[in-house]
């Protein structure tokens, strides 16, 4: 290393300049219309967890929140509809348990489960939504179904996770694949 040694720093090779100019320029394009372009990728994160202390059933759907305003709207909401905390439309809540009631549903040992609207909140470009179930215990299957999104994007894909015993279990749902069931 030259700043322990008597050494001369190294010599850069003005020749490149140019080059490296180029290049420095072209990533600071694409990098500005990056940021304007849609996102390539779908996925929403569907979390399932059993407290079997209290007897709860807690589920967390995390969605794009400009995604789910879109889906929202697509479902009856009002154009214009805004889920971002500073300016989240009156109404929202209403909406999202709408909308996640004819999109997500979920079965316990072969009985349909009834939910509970928890509320949602906004962490930076998601949006957070929570349901409960109560009186849940000795959890032996599950069944989840979810059309997340699937109205306006196909190629939308959702991770599914499951916390029942001590470990996670994680599976993909998608357009061919809405619905699985997990055995304890």
């Amino acid at each position: 290393m030259y700043f322990l040694s008597a050494n001369k720093p190294p010599k850069i090779d003005l020749q490149l300049l140019p080059f490296m100019m180029r290049i420095l320029f072209f990533l600071i394009i694409l990098s500005t219309f990056s940021a304007t372009l849609p996102h390539p990728i779908y996925v929403t994160l569907l979390e399932v967890k059993h407290f079997p202390d209290n007897r709860k059933l807690r589920i967390c759907i995390k969605v794009s929140t400009e995604d789910l305003e879109d889906a929202l709207i697509a479902d009856g909401a009002p154009k214009g509809m805004s889920l971002k905390t500073d300016s989240v439309h009156p109404h929202a809540d209403q909406y999202l348990e709408t909308y996640y009631r004819k999109k997500v549903a979920f079965k316990v040992n072969e009985k349909a489960l009834s939910l509970y609207y928890a509320g949602s909140k906004n962490v930076l470009d998601a949006t957070w939504t929570y349901f409960e179930a109560e009186d849940i215990c000795d959890i032996k299957t599950i069944w989840a179904r979810c059309d997340v999104l699937l109205e306006i994007f196909e190629q939308q894909t959702t991770h599914l996770r499951i916390k029942v015993t001590p470990k996670w279990k994680n599976y993909i749902l998608d357009f061919q694949v809405r619905d699985e069931e997990i055995r304890f």
